[in-house]
């Protein structure tokens, strides 16, 4: 989770790029409209109001759908949507779905536009019911006419039979034979009669439509939700792996969470100028305060010495060191700020810009500089151990420079009560800091903390005057 709070950039320019193809495909991707129409079939039954059996168990979902499909249905619907339509296409295009347990099916049909689709669907629905129902009532036709045949074939059996009936003595057998026949021959022809009444007054539709494509919600694909979701929960996934591999490979120090990984310490303070101003000003002279009142609150009072090794490999020289040293001044309390190997051009541009006046060379401490609070000592060859310790009260704050010897850095350490790190945010590698805090706990220094600058930091383009 660390990883991810700290390059979260990474994962919303993923999840952004990711949205963007989403939209991308949208725009090039063939779209498909699916247009639903819902249909109740008519189950065809002598006596629809006291069947034994559920319309829905008379209904076999498997023909149904054959039916549907069918070629004499899908050559009617290809004909009526216009040249050039045919009925594979059709056929390729719907779809038929029987609820189950009831007499509703639904016939979705699949184009490029809702229209298209809509009324491909209508049209289905419409020569499957009339398809269907013609198949009922030649069915019905067939039956009649069968039982009109045999009507027919007893009517004339029937006038056969009275004419034996009339030739015959009274109460002989032929008689007797001829009046059973002709009973029988009724009672069957009313029977016949019966049923052909029955079919004829059979209710043979297909079957009515419930609600037709425009009644119902389209479905359209690609789901532009969908896509557009997949895409950015996708960039999300891979923002997300870009971002350990980043956190992996990458050999700079970015964050506060990389400092104290490395020994660092906690980040007393961020400057944001580009140049490094002395004295500073704005945001940077108000870091540069909290950064002094943070070491206040932990070191002793009798003469503290401070460290801040430069390790972030910029141009502007020991601006931090110099800044904080007259951050102190500015309490009233007296400081020594000790540059040691800073070249003449850095030293020389400290003093004009804090109007410093030089108190000679001493061969044992270096070149010598001072005005009211402040005294600045520039070493040069010489270690730190030359310095001569400052009297009680007097705080002395070192300055290392970018490239100093890991010795001179432990030298600081050993002698000080705190080492502060000036590291470049985004310059400074972790190798860098790690060489710098390895050792000093040996020698019982203690990093107090780190001071994060710009990287590529320049010298300020001309001396400020305090």
């Amino acid at each position: 989770m660390t990883v991810l709070k700290r390059r979260w950039w990474v994962v919303v320019i993923f999840a952004v790029a990711g949205g963007v193809l989403g939209a991308a495909y949208l725009a090039t991707a063939n779209r498909q409209v699916t247009a639903t129409t819902v249909v109740n079939l008519n189950v065809i039954s002598s006596d629809p109001f006291s069947q034994q059996r559920s319309p829905a168990d008379m209904i076999n979902a498997d023909t149904e759908v054959q039916l549907a499909t069918s070629s004499p249905v899908l050559g009617d619907v290809a004909s009526t949507l216009g040249p050039g339509v045919t009925a594979s296409h059709v056929r390729g295009n719907t779809q038929v779905t029987v609820v189950p347990a009831t007499t509703v099916v639904k016939i979705s049909y699949t184009d490029n536009s809702v229209s298209a689709a809509q009324r491909g669907a209508d049209s289905v629905a419409d020569a499957y019911l009339n398809y269907r129902g013609q198949q009922a009532s030649d069915r019905v036709s067939t039956i009649i006419d069968q039982l009109r045949k045999r009507e027919d074939s007893l009517r004339t059996d029937l006038v056969r039979i009275n004419t034996i009936a009339r030739g015959a003595g009274p109460g002989s057998g032929r008689a007797l034979q001829a009046e059973s026949d002709r009973q029988l021959a009724t009672i069957e022809l009313d029977s016949l009669a019966g049923q052909i009444n029955t079919f004829l007054g059979l209710d043979t539709t297909g079957g009515s439509v419930l609600s037709k494509a425009s009644e119902n919600p389209t479905k359209i694909s690609p789901s532009r939700g969908l896509v557009i979701g997949t895409g950015v929960l996708l960039g999300i996934l891979l923002g997300a792996l870009a971002a350990f591999v980043l956190g992996a490979i990458d050999r700079k120090v970015r964050d506060d969470f990389d400092v104290r990984r490395l020994g660092g310490g906690r980040v007393l303070g961020e400057l944001s100028s580009k140049r490094g101003e002395v004295p500073a000003s704005g945001q940077d002279a108000d870091t540069i305060g909290t950064v002094r009142e943070l070491l206040f609150a932990t070191l002793p009072e009798a003469a503290p010495t401070v460290a801040l090794a430069d390790l972030s490999g910029g141009e502007a020289g020991p601006d931090v060191a110099t800044n904080l040293a007259h951050s102190v001044t500015e309490t009233g309390q007296p400081v020594r700020l000790v540059l040691q190997d800073y070249s003449p051009a850095s030293v020389e541009s400290i003093t004009r810009s804090l109007d410093l006046s030089p108190n000679g060379t001493d061969s044992t401490v270096g070149e010598s500089f001072s005005r009211e609070l402040m005294t600045l000592v520039a070493l040069r060859g010489k270690g730190i151990a030359t310095v001569p310790p400052a009297s009680d009260g007097v705080m002395t704050i070192v300055g290392l420079p970018a490239g100093a010897a890991q010795s001179s850095l432990l030298a600081a350490g050993r002698r000080g009560h705190a080492v502060v790190l000036v590291v470049a945010k985004g310059g400074t590698t972790r190798e860098a800091v790690r060489r710098a805090t390895e050792e000093l706990p040996t020698l019982g220094a203690q990093v107090h903390g780190t001071v994060l600058v710009p990287r590529r930091r320049k010298p300020a383009k001309t001396p400020r005057s305090s």
